[in-house]
């Protein structure tokens, strides 16, 4: 087991620029007193859109997620954005790493 100083950031927020190639987190308003002062370090995060719905006794649960992003810089404006790799950037590197290791290039 290992201790570290590394923390944990959820935030909700609405999409910006939202794309195949590229995908912005602006952190909702309401959120900015728990947010962090800087998202440095978050780069490689990924970036999910999270359903959920409402129980009975007012309680929420997650029914899907799905992954849309993959963090890569941040905007220190007001309110914070995230700026993120869209999916379709990753699946063209992934697609390139595939033809890769099937050519035996890698």
């Amino acid at each position: 087991m290992a201790t570290t100083l590394l923390k944990g950031v959820l935030t909700s927020g609405v999409l910006r620029d939202f794309g195949a190639l590229n995908a912005t987190l602006e952190c909702f308003k309401e959120n900015l007193p728990d947010l962090p002062d800087s998202f440095g370090g978050t780069s490689g995060g990924g970036l999910w859109r999270v359903y959920v719905r409402k129980r009975d006794d007012g309680s929420f649960e997650a029914v899907h997620h799905r992954l849309i992003g993959i963090a890569s810089r941040e905007d220190k404006g007001s309110p914070p954005r995230i700026m993120c790799q869209g999916m379709g950037r990753i699946e063209a590197i992934l697609e390139s790493a595939r033809r890769a290791v099937s050519t035996g290039r890698l």
